[in-house]
């Protein structure tokens, strides 16, 4: 799960704004506690955060939100734009 996506704030936040951002994801109710907290775990920690903003960039809906078409040849070996959600199991590593 894209933490960005769940605190609903942008990449470039400040740990204050993370904190701020988490009694406001938990008044939207869109995501469990959990889920919440993991976000706010995750983005506080600068190993993992550096993680999220990867991830952040590939993540495929933060493409089509912004009506982005990406144009490039792709040899056998290499994953397609559709393929990028599979990468989200990877995100807790």
């Amino acid at each position: 799960m894209n933490p960005f996506r769940v605190l609903k704030i942008p990449q470039e936040a400040t740990q204050q704004e993370i904190m701020q951002a988490v009694p406001l994801a938990l008044q939207r109710k869109e995501f469990t506690t959990r889920e919440i907290a993991d976000a706010q775990k995750e983005l506080m920690n600068p190993r993992s955060r550096k993680v999220a903003e990867f991830i952040y960039l590939l993540d495929s809906k933060r493409w089509a939100a912004q009506d982005i078409t990406l144009e490039v040849e792709l040899s056998e070996d290499q994953i397609s734009i559709a393929d990028l959600p599979l990468v989200y199991p990877f995100d807790k590593f």
